[in-house]
């Protein structure tokens, strides 16, 4: 599906690189973006976010911070939403509550664009899939792809060349690798014996092949277990350093 409705999400963390990337989104899409500015200087962030689209259409809505339930109610028909990382806890509510693909920015660093270079985390999950075709139109023409597979069941195969080989026929050429997360008895006298996070190896792989977006699945499990064992998701939020594509 193209992306020709943007929701954006703009308070007063992270603001400028949020808008920035929704801007340069909007037009290579030529999509229309109704903003949220929460908290102050709504008059410049409105001129801010009219200057990034650079002539695409824009929409601005002054809400309290009280007033998410809004926020997750437009983002029930648009193509797309971009927020920053600074307003997780409401990332969060859009990725489960949406049914949308949600664009997450990091607080530091500037990003002109994204989908050169992509890191797709697959885990074989609904999630993962749904992230994935959501991911297809952000991803440039001849882009560099890495489909990331951690801990495969079977240490034979690698379910992620399925999704290669799927992906192809969408004229996306993707390499599909793995690792596991365990690290193997061999090593244990030098490192212990100890599991490295999953979030973390996702981290370092995208930052090994310069990824502009990592994409993956939004809460496989529930919130409140996430919360419990500090789960996949809330690790990457807390911890990101690119842009994430999630879709739940």
């Amino acid at each position: 599906m193209a992306i020709k409705e943007i929701i954006l999400h703009v308070g007063d963390g992270g603001a400028a690189s949020c808008v920035n990337l929704a801007g340069a989104i909007a037009k290579a899409h030529g999509a229309r973006i109704t903003a949220f500015i929460e908290g102050g200087g709504a008059e410049g962030k409105t001129a801010a976010i009219k200057d990034a689209a650079g002539g695409a259409e824009v929409e601005c809505h002054n809400f309290d911070g009280r007033q998410d339930e809004l926020v997750v109610h437009h983002s029930l028909h648009c193509d797309l939403i971009v927020i920053s990382q600074a307003h997780a806890d409401l990332a969060s509510e859009l990725i489960i509550g949406s049914g949308r693909p949600v664009v997450v920015v990091p607080i530091a660093g500037k990003f002109a664009s994204i989908g050169k270079n992509v890191l797709v985390g697959w885990d074989g999950t609904r999630e993962a899939s749904r992230a994935t075709h959501d991911a297809l139109p952000l991803i440039a023409q001849g882009a560099r792809v890495k489909l990331y597979h951690i801990n495969p069941r079977d240490a034979g195969k690698n379910p992620a060349t399925a999704v290669a080989t799927h992906l192809a026929r969408h004229g996306i050429k993707a390499q599909a690798d793995h690792t596991y997360s365990k690290i193997p008895a061999s090593e244990t006298a030098l490192f212990g014996a100890r599991s490295l996070k999953v979030g973390d190896l996702l981290l370092s792989a995208a930052a090994d092949m310069g990824a502009d977006l990592l994409v993956m699945g939004g809460y496989s499990h529930s919130r409140t277990r996430e919360m419990m064992t500090g789960g996949v998701t809330r690790s990457i939020l807390q911890h990101m350093t690119i842009p994430v594509l999630m879709s739940h």
